[in-house]
């Protein structure tokens, strides 16, 4: 949400400098609280998400994967015509969408994982809006 919100200042410094920095620091939060949580073993939220070393893994394999994105995207066309904000808090849902899918333990969170990964990723498929084949994939 803190994404979204800057993103949505009027200074171009503020959305192609500080949107995509702080896109960062939330990976390396997330990355953060995953390593603090390393070595447990437990179901949370009423058996509905399961923390173990499995979903771990994944989540640093993710948030790596996501800092790259977000490296790759600074100077990217897409990221400009949607507004920095926008294609950033995108980004981070769906990076959220896919660690949610890793840790579900529930058939109900599984969806509801799937569809905070796709969703969004259909939204940035369309974002590059002066592209034929980006607004037909969306």
């Amino acid at each position: 949400m803190v994404v979204l919100l800057v993103g949505l200042l009027g200074s171009r410094w503020v959305r192609a400098q500080l949107v995509p920095a702080l896109s960062l620091a939330a990976l390396a939060s997330a990355l953060g609280l995953t390593i603090w949580q390393w070595n447990e073993q437990k179901s949370i939220v009423a058996g509905a998400l399961r923390i173990d070393s499995l979903s771990a893994d994944a989540d640093l394999i993710l948030l790596a994967g996501g800092a790259c994105a977000v490296l790759l995207a600074w100077r990217s066309l897409a990221a400009r015509e949607a507004a920095h904000g926008e294609f950033h808090a995108l980004l981070l849902t769906s990076i959220g969408g896919m660690s949610l899918l890793a840790a579900a333990q529930n058939t109900v969170i599984l969806f509801v994982g799937l569809e905070l990964l796709s969703i969004p990723l259909y939204v940035l498929c369309a974002t590059e809006m002066k592209r034929e084949h980006s607004l037909e994939s969306g």
